[in-house]
This record gives structure tokens, C-alpha cells and sequence, in this order.
């Protein structure tokens, strides 16, 4: 330890890593664990982009719940670390980024499109750790909420450059996309406007929406015709 010590004090990288290291969790070393001690030398480490310490980082404010920072340093790892000596180090991070941008810790405020983006990062093919099944839960519980996000967002938009089109594909794309966030009277107003146009899927859906009243009022005979 004091020689990791000595080479950590004269600015040397892998060594401060070390020392953040030791003071982190091993044992043996004549040290005791000290995690103000491990942050410092990690710190130190990361100044001159060790990389391996931006995931410890991470990690270690993770296991202290001081999870703004621990966003900070795992968001840093997995953008920056290119070979990873475990590739389960680097889903953990993607999942426990979408665990923090999902609000499941008390102290951070919900970000649902990141969350559920780091959730999708974390579902690979590679990914044979237990954060891949737990990713595709969080995946399954964002999706909706997450569609609705970008529908709102995407509306104002779309609807100014395609509300008085002739492009039947574009009038059901806006129709679907107020049929995200349940406004379907005007999903039913664009998806009308298509089906005049001759879009198939338009047409059918017309029909639907007639039958069961949604959107706009029941009709048998126009659900029929269309």
C-alpha cells in the first residue's frame, strides 16, 4: 500500500485508481475502509481520465445513495469506457441509470425518456446478466408513458406542417399519435381525413370507431360502409 501510495502522491493515474481501490473495499493492505478516502483518489484518478475510475465512482456514491452523482459518474462510464474488462459492470450501469431516471430512489426527479432508454441500452443480446430480464420489466412498465411523452412533444410540430395535408399517410400518423395521449376525437378527425384519402388501414380503423362510438358518435351504418 505505501508504495501505491507514493506513486498515487506523484500524480500517477493507475495508482490513485489503486488506492481508491483499497480504501474501497479490499482488505489487507494494513488500511482500514474509508469511502471519503476512496472518493478522493477516484476523483484524483478521473482528472486525468482513468477510466476504470469513472465506474467505481459510480458505484460507490450508488452504495452511499448519493444518486445525482452516481448518474453522473455511471452516465461517464458507459459514454466513455470502450473496453470493459466486465461487460456486466457496464449493464449494471445502464440499468441502474434507468432505475435513478425512472425516480426509484426518494431524491431524484423522473426522467421517464431516459429511463426508459437506458432500460432498451441494457436489453442486448450480449447482456447475459440478471439486468437484462429486470430491463425488459422496466421497458414494459415506461413504454406507454414514454409513447405519450414523444406523441405530446411531437404534435404541435407535425399537426402545423400536416394537419391540412393531402398525404393520407401523414394524417394517420397524427391521428395515431393523438390516439397515444386519448385524445380521440381528433384522432378520429385525422384518421377520417386519411380514410377519404384512400388509406386502407385508415378506412378500417373509421369503421371501428364508429361501431364502438369512440371519438366520435355511434354509428352502424357509416362503421359498415367503412
Amino acid at each position: 500500500f505505501s508504495y501505491y501510495m507514493q506513486s498515487a502522491q506523484q500524480g500517477y493515474a493507475p495508482a490513485q485508481y489503486e488506492v481508491g481501490v483499497i480504501y474501497d473495499f479490499l482488505k489487507g493492505y494494513g488500511v482500514r475502509p474509508n469511502k471519503d478516502s476512496a472518493i478522493y483518489w477516484y476523483l484524483k484518478a478521473s482528472e486525468q481520465n482513468y477510466e476504470e475510475a469513472f465506474f467505481k465512482l459510480g458505484r460507490i456514491y450508488e452504495h452511499t445513495n448519493d444518486y445525482s452523482n452516481a448518474a453522473i459518474w455511471y452516465d461517464k462510464a458507459v459514454n466513455n469506457i470502450k473496453q470493459w474488462k466486465h461487460k456486466r459492470d457496464k449493464y449494471y450501469a445502464l440499468y441502474i441509470l434507468g432505475k435513478i431516471y425512472e425516480g426509484s430512489y426518494n431524491n431524484m426527479t423522473p426522467d421517464y425518456v431516459k429511463a426508459y432508454n437506458y432500460y432498451v441500452a441494457t436489453d442486448v443480446d450480449d447482456n447475459n446478466s440478471w439486468s437484462r430480464e429486470d430491463a425488459q420489466k422496466g421497458i414494459a412498465r415506461l413504454k406507454p408513458i414514454v409513447t405519450k411523452i414523444i406523441s405530446e412533444q411531437k404534435i404541435p410540430e407535425f399537426e402545423k406542417q400536416y394537419g391540412n395535408s393531402k398525404d393520407p399517410e401523414k394524417l394517420f400518423e397524427l391521428a395515431n399519435l393523438y390516439t397515444a395521449i386519448e385524445k380521440y376525437d381528433k384522432s378520429f378527425f385525422y384518421l377520417r381525413k386519411a380514410a377519404q384519402l384512400g388509406h386502407t388501414e385508415a378506412m378500417y380503423n373509421t369503421g371501428f370507431l364508429y361501431h364502438v362510438g369512440q371519438g366520435t358518435t355511434k354509428d352502424v351504418t357509416k362503421a359498415v360502409y367503412w
